[in-house]
This record gives structure tokens, sequence and C-alpha cells, in this order.
């Protein structure tokens, strides 16, 4: 379980999921490329965009996506790992 950056109102914050990302690290999954994602948090919804070498698929509602966003209470998938969206 991960936080995500905090976003002023009218501002977002950005990081990037990988494997051996320094934004977000996920080392468990080898199905997880080195920069995967960039994730954009805007304070209300996930905006995700797959890095274009990243070799496998991220799934949003069951459909391979390259972009998309989330909103609270949904998740996408990449390898074996779910990604949630949750409000603390």
């Amino acid at each position: 379980r991960r936080s995500l950056p905090n976003a002023d109102a009218g501002t977002t914050a950005s990081l990037i999921l990988g494997r051996t990302s320094p934004g977000w690290s996920v080392p468990w999954d080898d199905r997880i490329s080195r920069n995967h994602a960039q994730l954009t948090w805007n304070g209300n919804k996930l905006i995700v965009h797959r890095v274009i070498e990243s070799r496998n698929p991220i799934f949003f509602k069951g459909l391979r996506r390259d972009d998309f966003e989330l909103t609270i209470g949904e998740h996408f998938v990449i390898g074996q790992t779910t990604f949630s969206l949750v409000d603390n």
C-alpha cells in the first residue's frame, strides 16, 4: 500500500511506476517493466499512461489500455499485480 503524492487544487503530481523506477518500485513482478507507466494524480482521479518502451500491457476494466483514468474504487492490472485506487 502506497500513498499518492499530494496534489493541491489546480495542480497535478506525477510519478513513474515500474520494477526499478525511483517513483514507485514494484520489484516483485517480473512482468512489470523497469519503467512501465506514468501515473498522474490530480486530487480526484488517477491518469495512467503506459510508457511506450514497456513490454507488457496494462489491463483496465478487462481491456488492454495504454491511456485511461481511474476514480476511487477502480483498479488496473499489470502482470500478476493489481493496483487499486482507494481513499484513505
